[in-house]
C-alpha cells in the first residue's frame, strides 16, 4: 500500500473511475513495507495512493495496518494515521501489527485519537509511557476493547498505558512466554483494577514460563461474565482455591485453555486423568456454591499429526465427556472443541501401538519385559 504496488494502483483507478464501489467496502487490510523487494516509505508522498483510496471508501468501519514501524520512517506512518482519524471517517476497529519492528506505547497514544473508536487491537508492542505523556492522556481514550499480542514490554509500561482509556470492557492478552520479564495473574489484577466494575471479558493467555498463577482474585470484577485462562498456571494450585478467586458475581462462562503459544500445538498428553479430576472439581465448586457459572469450554487441539500412540494412552475427549456427564444435571455445561481425530481412527491407531510383553513364569509369577514389541509385526 504504501509505496504503492501496481494493483493498489488499479485500484485506485477503479474507485476514481466508479466511485460508488467504495462504499461497500467495510474492512480494509494494509501493508506497509519495511524490507524486501519494495522499499519503505521515504517520505510522505508515498501515502498518496493510501490517501485517496481512503477517500472513496466513506463506510470503512475496520482498518488493520502492518508493517510501517521502523525507524526513521514510521513518522510518515504516524502522519497517515493521524490523516485517517482526524479525517471524516467513523473507524470504530483498528488493528495495527508488526512486521519487523516493534510500534512503541507512546506513538499509539500520542497518534490514535477518535471519538468513534471501540477497539484496538495491537500486535507486537514495546517501549515505554512517558510520564508526561500518561499523565496528559489519563482516561481520554475512548475505545472499549483493548488486545494485545506479542506483548514484549514491561508490567510497568503496561500499567501506565492502561491509564489511557476511560474504560474498559474487554481485554486481552496473548501469551506472555516470548515476554523476558516475570508475568503472573496478580499483575493483571492490580493494572486492571479501575476497570473492575465494567470489565465483562477477561483472556490471559500462558504467562512466562515457569511463573505460577500467583495470588490473584477475581471475585470484585462485579460484571466480568467470560474468563478464558491458560490451564497450565493454574493445575498447581487447589482446584477449589482457583475456582474461588475466579468466579465473581456475574461469571456465567469460563475458558480453559491449553494452547502454549500463538500457531503452536500442545501436546496429546496435555489432557489426562489428572486434568479431568481438576477442571471437575472447579466445576462442582461453582455448583455447590450456587454460582452463576453456567458454562466451561475446555480449549484443547493438540498435535495430531506428531502423535505416536502407546499403551496407556487414553482419548482425552472421554474424559471431558465425563465431567459434562457429572455437572450437566445441575445446570453447568461443559463443551470442548471439535476432537482432532475421531474415536474410530483413534482406536485403529492404538490397535497397532507397541505393547508391553508379559511373560509368565514358571513359579506362576508374571514378569514384564522392558522392550516392547509391535503386534503388527
Amino acid at each position: 500500500m504504501a509505496p504503492a504496488s501496481k494493483p493498489v494502483r488499479r485500484l485506485r483507478r477503479t474507485l476514481k473511475k466508479d466511485p460508488h464501489l467504495g462504499k461497500y467496502c467495510r474492512v480494509l487490510w494494509v501493508r506497509i513495507s519495511e524490507t524486501g523487494s519494495i522499499p519503505p516509505p521515504q517520505d510522505h508522498w508515498d501515502y498518496d495512493v493510501a490517501h485517496d483510496l481512503l477517500t472513496w471508501l466513506p463506510n470503512l468501519n475496520c482498518f488493520n495496518i502492518w508493517g510501517g514501524f521502523a525507524k526513521p520512517h514510521d513518522d510518515h506512518t504516524w502522519t497517515f494515521l493521524r490523516h485517517v482519524f482526524f479525517g471524516s471517517l467513523q473507524l470504530q476497529h483498528v488493528i495495527l501489527e508488526k512486521l519487523v519492528m516493534e510500534m512503541k506505547l507512546d506513538d499509539i497514544i500520542l497518534n490514535l485519537e477518535s471519538q468513534s473508536l471501540k477497539s484496538l487491537s495491537l500486535q507486537g508492542v514495546d517501549g515505554v509511557v512517558a510520564s508526561h505523556v500518561a499523565i496528559d492522556n489519563e482516561r481520554t481514550g475512548n475505545f472499549t476493547t483493548l488486545a494485545f499480542q506479542n506483548y514484549i514490554g514491561t508490567i510497568g509500561s503496561l500499567q501506565d498505558f492502561l491509564r489511557w482509556p476511560k474504560e474498559l470492557k474487554h481485554f486481552q492478552m496473548g501469551s506472555l512466554l516470548n515476554n523476558r520479564f516475570s508475568w503472573n495473574m496478580a499483575s493483571f489484577q492490580s493494572m486492571l483494577s479501575p476497570f473492575k466494575h465494567s470489565l465483562t471479558r477477561l483472556d490471559i493467555g500462558r504467562l512466562t514460563k515457569g511463573e505460577s498463577i500467583g495470588q490473584f482474585d477475581l471475585s470484585g470484577f462485579t460484571k466480568l461474565a467470560y474468563v478464558r485462562l491458560s490451564a497450565y498456571q493454574m493445575q498447581t494450585a487447589v482446584a477449589e482455591d482457583i475456582a474461588q478467586l475466579v468466579i465473581g458475581p456475574s461469571l456465567n462462562q469460563f475458558a480453559w485453555n491449553f494452547c502454549s503459544e500463538e500457531y503452536i500445538s500442545e501436546p496429546w498428553s496435555s489432557f489426562d486423568k489428572e486434568q479431568q479430576v481438576w477442571i471437575q472439581k472447579f466445576a462442582m465448586f461453582a455448583i455447590e456454591n450456587k454460582t452463576v457459572l453456567r458454562s466451561i469450554k475446555i480449549e484443547f487441539n493438540p498435535d495430531y499429526e506428531g502423535y505416536v500412540a502407546k499403551e496407556g494412552d487414553v482419548y482425552p475427549w472421554d474424559l471431558m465427556d465425563e465431567v459434562g456427564k457429572a455437572t450437566l444435571p445441575h445446570g453447568l455445561d461443559v463443551t470442548y472443541d471439535v476432537p482432532v481425530v475421531t474415536k474410530k481412527r483413534w482406536l485403529v491407531e492404538m490397535e497397532s501401538a507397541p505393547k508391553t510383553l508379559t511373560i509368565l513364569e514358571k513359579g506362576g509369577e508374571e514378569e514384564e519385559e522392558e522392550e516392547a514389541y509391535d503386534t503388527g509385526v
